[in-house]
């Protein structure tokens, strides 16, 4: 089975970034416990502390589409627009 990698990133509103870190760290615990994750990590780019970034990798689209409709994901978009510039860029990887 191919895995699916996902590199999704948010661009921060300035002042915003404690908060906005507080909100993306809250989806790690949730979904790292999802059937089919298999890795979901947080990171901020070294040349903008307004940038933070997931890296998923999943066992397939199955998975990543059960992911984007739980309850903490659901969640999360209905506060995003209070922290973040616009939607997320995401990239499939490989």
């Amino acid at each position: 089975m191919k895995k699916l990698i996902v590199v999704a990133r948010f661009k921060i509103q300035v002042g915003n970034e404690k908060e906005a870190l507080s909100e993306l760290t809250k989806l790690l615990e949730a979904t790292r416990k999802e059937e089919g994750c298999i890795q979901y990590d947080l990171h901020v780019l070294q040349n903008s502390q307004q940038e933070f970034m997931f890296y998923e990798v999943w066992t397939g689209l199955d998975a990543l589409e059960k992911h984007r409709n739980t309850q903490h994901i659901l969640n999360f978009r209905a506060c995003r627009d209070k922290f973040f510039s616009g939607s997320p860029k995401c990239d499939f990887v490989g």
